[in-house]
């Protein structure tokens, strides 16, 4: 029997993490997360007891994450070496402790067993151009900034106009053509091992760079011999933006969520989304 890894980067709401876990709780599932080491009100051991029949691993190794910054590439690596040092996956599957599952363990094993595709999210070749100052230029306060607007981000932004002027391109020099799109995934051990193998050229490339989490492991795929694995459907996830940000799941749109083709859905929050949560978590028991 060939096993899922799930791979879960969580920062909040660890009540709703709980069931998430019985979501995803099924023989033919390994869970491991990371909890961002800011993070507090979470119970070690309820996580670790949180499901009956999946292995739940919580990785010793933890950092502080922060939004937009190359954290969030190095929490990613965390979680692709724990599991596959483990090994023997069909696919690794990185969601947020945000996403819901919207489909039975069954179906989704069913619909991974037919496939050995990639699926990772890309970006419109518009949308590409619009990434290009996330790597050519250096974000040096981005670990401290986050999404505050401080003094600190106020530096950032000037050093970034003079880069601008002074057109520096950090990105010139290296041979790859860039690409871009959503951070989850659910991949193969090959891509994983192509990843881990790529480790020391994202470090080199992606540090100081600014949300490129999106950008890395698209980068590497397309500049590949597993290019021509990559799924044309995306990365099967079901997500809206509202103004820049992910929009939050609620009641009324249980309808749309059940009849969409997307496996996981981001994201939901126990205070907005209860009622859709409560939902779904019966559609799956009953299906």
């Amino acid at each position: 029997m060939k096993k899922h890894a799930y791979l879960i980067i969580a920062h909040h709401e660890f009540e709703y993490l709980k069931r998430l876990l019985g979501m995803l709780d099924d023989k033919r599932n390994d869970i491991y997360i990371l909890i961002d080491s800011k993070a507090e009100g979470y119970n070690k051991s309820e996580l670790l007891q949180s499901c009956h029949f999946s292995k739940v691993f919580l990785c010793e190794e933890q950092i502080a994450i922060s939004w937009g910054s190359f954290s969030l590439i190095e929490a990613e690596y965390i979680l692709l070496k724990t599991a596959y040092k483990c090994g023997g996956y069909s696919y690794y599957h990185l969601i947020s402790g945000n996403d819901i599952v919207l489909k039975n363990q069954d179906y989704i094993h069913a619909f991974f067993e037919k496939t050995d595709l990639e699926y990772i999210h890309f970006c419109s070749e518009e949308d590409n151009r619009l990434f290009r100052e996330r790597y050519c230029l250096y974000y040096f306060f981005r670990e401290s900034v986050g999404k505050t607007k401080g003094i600190k981000f106020i530096m950032e932004r000037c050093l970034v106009h003079i880069q601008k002027w002074i057109k520096v391109d950090r990105s010139r020099k290296n041979p790859l053509v860039f690409y871009s799109g959503s951070n989850w995934f659910s991949i193969t051990e090959k891509m994983v091992e192509l990843a881990i193998q790529s480790e020391d050229w994202v470090k080199s490339t992606f540090k100081y760079s600014f949300c490129c989490d999106e950008v890395f492991l698209q980068t590497i795929a397309m500049n590949s011999n597993l290019k021509e694995k990559i799924a044309p459907v995306g990365n099967l996830r079901k997500i809206a933006w509202v103004k820049g940000e992910a929009y939050v799941w609620k009641e009324d749109d249980l309808e749309e969520l059940l009849k969409c083709e997307e496996l996981f859905a981001r994201k939901v929050s126990q205070n907005q989304s209860g009622k859709l949560i409560e939902n779904i978590e019966r559609q799956l028991i009953e299906s």
